[in-house]
C-alpha cells in the first residue's frame, strides 16, 4: 500500500451481512453453470465466499478507490445496468462452454463495506437469491444446487 495509512473505524466492518443487488452472467464451465461477474472476467466460487482484490488496497475496499465487490442499493439499479453492458467484449464469458442467461439477484456483503451513492462496495460476497432472465427450470435447479441458494426461473417471483 503506498500513501498514508487509511483509518478504518468499527462501522466500516460489518460481522452482519448487508443485502444489496447484482447481476451476472450464467456460464457454462465443465457442463456447469457459474456465476460471473457483469463487467469483470470474475467467476464467483460455489459454497465459499468471494473476496476482493485490489493491486493497491488488497481485499478491503478503499474509499477513495473503486476497489470491493460492487452491489447496488436496488433492484431496478442492477437491471438496468445489466441492460446497459453488452457481454460480447468479455474474454473469460467467450473463452467458456457458452452463455446460458443472466441472473438479477441479492447479495450478501460483509468484512469492509464502503457505501457510496447508489450502492456498495465490499470485502466479502456471497449470492442470496437469484433469479434469472432468459434462463429456464433446468438452470435455475443446477444453479440452486451449485451454489446452495434460491433460484427462480419465473420473473413474478423477483423479490422487490
Amino acid at each position: 500500500m503506498t500513501g498514508a495509512k487509511e483509518e478504518m473505524s468499527p462501522r466500516d466492518i460489518l460481522s452482519e451481512p448487508l443485502v444489496g443487488w447484482r447481476a451476472w452472467h450464467v456460464v457454462y464451465e465443465n457442463s456447469l453453470p457459474v456465476l460471473v461477474s457483469w463487467s469483470l472476467n470474475t467467476a464467483w466460487p460455489a459454497r465459499r465466499k468471494l473476496e476482493a482484490a485490489c493491486e493497491q488496497h488488497g481485499p478491503r475496499p478503499h474509499r477513495d478507490h473503486d476497489c470491493g465487490i460492487h452491489a447496488f442499493k436496488s433492484r431496478d439499479d442492477a437491471l438496468a445496468y445489466a441492460g446497459c453492458l453488452p457481454y460480447e467484449g468479455l474474454s473469460f464469458v467467450r473463452a467458456m462452454e457458452g452463455r446460458a442467461c443472466a441472473a438479477v439477484g441479492r447479495v450478501s456483503l460483509w468484512g469492509r463495506v464502503v457505501a457510496h451513492r447508489g450502492g456498495y462496495r465490499a470485502q466479502f460476497a456471497y449470492p442470496y437469491e437469484l433469479f434469472l432472465i432468459d434462463g429456464d427450470q433446468g438452470i435455475a435447479r443446477d444453479l440452486a444446487r451449485r451454489y446452495a441458494v434460491e433460484v427462480s426461473a419465473e420473473p413474478g417471483r423477483l423479490a422487490a
